[in-house]
């Protein structure tokens, strides 16, 4: 079973059961909309749409970008999407490196998906003060692979064919998802809280 798939079905148990909603909370996000958003993605991760000869999508990795973009927008407002958007660029072009020296049989992963994850995160860690436009950000990346790859490949040969959410992408995309939130919900929410404990203490102590 695929990476993304186990971390979708692990995401609805965790929200089923109300495990994951602390950490949802810190996010802005509630434990219904992503159980309900687990359940989507896993039935449209299934489906793939051809509607060129030359263009293969997975429905399942389009819409994850559009619903955390939508989150992003309404949360931390434009100048953070076009953040993250600006981040993505180079997560994208460090995660095409490394699928071109997979393919190159240079290094050898046995989940490519978690390390192409791992690129995006560390980019998106810069978005400290909005946790949802980082979110949005390792969901594009991902996206933005596949036209880094279709491109480089119509240049050195003249045809190209773009595939939107290969299995691959699909996993980091939502491993970045994990990732990412665990790194904002835990790590810079206990330092925020810590600064902010501190501060308080200090407000106190003054005559």
């Amino acid at each position: 079973m695929r990476l993304g798939v186990v971390l979708m079905c692990c995401l609805f148990i965790l929200c089923f059961t109300r495990a994951a909603e602390k950490p949802l909370l810190r996010l802005g996000h509630t434990c219904a909309s992503w159980a309900a958003l687990s359940l989507m993605l896993l039935a449209l991760n299934a489906v793939t749409l051809r509607p060129l000869v030359e263009l293969s999508i997975n429905p399942a990795s389009i819409l994850l970008c559009v619903l955390t973009a939508l989150a992003a927008m309404k949360s931390s407002g434009f100048l953070s999407l076009l953040k993250a958007l600006a981040l993505a660029v180079p997560a994208g072009l460090l995660m095409l490196a490394i699928s071109r020296l997979m393919a190159s049989g240079y290094i050898n992963l046995a989940e490519p998906g978690l390390v192409l994850a791992l690129c995006g995160t560390v980019f998106m860690a810069m978005l400290r003060q909005s946790p949802a436009a980082a979110l949005f950000g390792v969901s594009l990346a991902p996206l933005l692979l596949a036209v880094f790859e279709a491109a480089l490949d119509l240049y050195a040969f003249g045809y190209t064919v773009m595939l939107l959410g290969t299995p691959v992408a699909f996993d980091a995309q939502v491993a970045g998802l994990f990732l990412t939130g665990l790194l904002f919900a835990f790590v810079f929410y206990r330092g925020e809280r810590r600064e902010g404990i501190k501060k308080t203490g200090r407000a106190s102590a003054r005559p």
